[in-house]
């Protein structure tokens, strides 16, 4: 999808160039037609000449009407980088907990031309056999080469005392198959400091923690 999307918008690249070549057309198209009317007197073959003239004016007008519709829309659509995965993992003695048991940890994101980011993910987990789980909306994400700092809110979990906490963690993908190193994705974060995830994509920490992950797979598409 991502690669069709961005070679569409090529092509509707390509028609956007050609809009001022249709309304110089159009405009040429009605000056010879202001000036029939001016200087000719009206005969049968002057008023099919006008009537032509007048047919291709409205054909153009729709043609620029239909592009303008369509360019613009699909253009601040497009998307222009994007990460995604789907992990499981077990982590031991790590932040006072025997074992951690990542059961389901999948998320998408995706910035578009206009800046919109859009996404959510889901994270549930067994924490030294007690059920967690938290899930919401990505809304910055921060993409460079191979990594991606993604950040977002927490709308539900089985912790009450999170929901409506800012989120954030980060993921590097290492390549498919099984000749390179595993993809790592850290934990989440998370804070009530309004505005933590925004800048938590915007700085691009190091990372503290990451996990290699045992199943699954991690993708990230830069920007070209």
């Amino acid at each position: 999808m991502y690669l069709y999307m961005t070679s569409g918008c090529n092509v509707l690249a390509a028609f956007k160039r050609m809009l001022p070549a249709f309304k110089a057309l159009a405009r040429r198209l009605a000056r010879i037609r202001l000036r029939a009317n001016d200087f000719y007197e009206p005969t049968k073959e002057r008023k099919m000449n006008k009537f032509r003239i007048s047919a291709m004016i409205v054909v153009l007008t729709l043609v620029l009407l239909v592009l303008a519709a369509f360019v613009t829309p699909a253009q601040a659509n497009a998307v222009v980088a994007s990460a995604s995965g789907n992990s499981q993992l077990e982590i031991e003695n790590m932040f006072g907990l025997e074992l951690i048991d990542v059961r389901v940890y999948a998320f998408q994101v995706k910035e578009l031309a206009d800046g919109t980011v859009q996404g959510s993910y889901v994270h549930r987990s067994l924490d030294d056999g007690v059920p967690f789980h938290v899930s919401g909306p990505l809304t910055c994400l921060n993409v460079q080469g191979n990594r991606a700092w993604v950040g977002g809110f927490i709308d539900a979990s089985s912790d009450p005392g999170l929901v409506g906490a800012e989120m954030w963690f980060q993921v590097q993908d290492n390549g498919e198959g099984t000749r390179g190193d595993p993809d790592w994705t850290t934990l989440i974060g998370a804070s009530f400091e309004e505005g933590s995830a925004q800048e938590y994509c915007d700085d691009a920490p190091e990372v503290n923690f990451p996990f290699d992950i045992e199943h699954g797979n991690i993708q990230v598409r830069p920007r070209d």
